[in-house]
């Protein structure tokens, strides 16, 4: 498969889903949460087709450094969801939306600037995440079995998405681009539909 087929199978996936996923019909907003969050990836998905914003990287691969920006927007309706769930204060909810958007951003920055200077960008990206894991691991001593699971999947799952970045076109080039958009495609199905539909199934058991 070529990137762009990916990018199509990303956007009808994401489009479907989001048409669908209110007919759960479960009672709570995290339906209405996880709906925006569908509808931002199927934008993100058809910017991807279009090609708006590649770089090449050194060795001449392309590099979409706008699926970042719009993880600003998707991630950050997640992390809003997950401090509910968590049950975060305001404030701990404000930070993680915020430290989430300096993720991204400065991911964003890592993909279009060449090193040295891009390392800087990822180093800091890395420290808001693992200080946003901080902030979902606090005082998780007495967690029923939903809060840790929920927990602890978005810290593996999550934390995948610097490894691909680091092994992608945008790192030290390892994955050829049809394979980064593919693992990018999965853990974007992972993070995003799967939790979804947990969350929303088992908030309205």
């Amino acid at each position: 498969m070529t990137q762009t087929s990916i990018f199509l199978v990303g956007f009808l996936l994401f489009l479907i889903v989001a048409l669908f996923f209110p007919l759960l019909r479960k009672k709570n907003d995290f339906v209405a949460i996880n709906r925006l969050v569908f509808f931002t990836t199927t934008v993100s998905y058809a910017v991807l087709i279009t090609g708006v914003g590649v770089f090449a990287s050194p060795l001449g691969d392309p590099i979409y450094p706008t699926r970042w920006l719009f993880y600003i927007l998707s991630c950050g309706l997640l992390m809003y969801e997950i401090a509910r769930i968590l049950n975060k204060t305001k404030i701990e909810t404000v930070e993680m939306i915020v430290l989430n958007s300096i993720v991204m951003l400065t991911g964003f920055l890592a993909s279009i600037i060449l090193a040295p200077y891009k390392w800087i960008f990822f180093i800091l990206s890395s420290l808001a995440f693992i200080i946003i894991l901080k902030i979902i691991h606090k005082n998780s001593a007495k967690d029923n079995k939903f809060i840790k699971q929920i927990r602890w999947y978005v810290t593996i799952t999550w934390s995948f998405f610097p490894i691909i970045w680091l092994l992608a076109p945008t790192g030290f080039e390892i994955l050829t681009p049809a394979i980064t958009a593919l693992m990018y495609l999965l853990l974007d199905f992972i993070t995003k539909i799967i939790f979804g539909y947990y969350t929303v199934t088992s908030q309205a058991k």
